[in-house]
Order: structure tokens, then sequence, then C-alpha cells
């Protein structure tokens, strides 16, 4: 969870054009995905936000979409605050 939640934090906070690092950042979510597929599925621990929630609300839909190829609940729900 900490390599996906640090992956947006770090695209939200330098924005850039350079796609060959948001490649980077997708190939190596994609790759710890594949290791542990549960990570997916992880929640924080007071929002119940899941990895797909912070890429939606980071605006980083690669994430986004290697999330859902493996299987991210596009209908989970949290606790918004």
């Amino acid at each position: 969870f900490d390599l996906i939640h640090d992956a947006i934090n770090h695209r939200a906070s330098s924005p850039t054009d350079d796609q060959s690092e948001h490649r980077e950042d997708v190939a190596r979510i994609e790759k710890a995905l594949r290791g542990n597929p549960a990570l997916v599925h992880e929640r924080e621990e007071f929002t119940e936000h899941t990895p797909l929630h912070l890429a939606a609300a980071g605006f980083v839909p690669g994430i986004a979409e290697a999330l859902l190829r493996h299987g991210a609940d596009a209908r989970a729900v949290s606790i918004l605050i």
C-alpha cells in the first residue's frame, strides 16, 4: 500500500509531462501487485480508502488502470473525511 501511496503522492507533488517517469511508477506497482496480489485490496486504517481511491483522487489514471487490471474493486466504499 505504501508503494502505491508514495507513487501517487509523488505524481501529485511534482506533476510533470514526463511519461517515462509515470510508466516507471506503473511498472513498479504492477511488479508489486504480481508479487502480492492482495495489495490491491488493502485499505487505509481510518478512512478505509483503497489504492484505487487514492489513484482516482490523485488523478493518476495509469495507476488506476493497473489496479483495475489486478482486480481492484471499482465499487469499493470508503469513509469520506
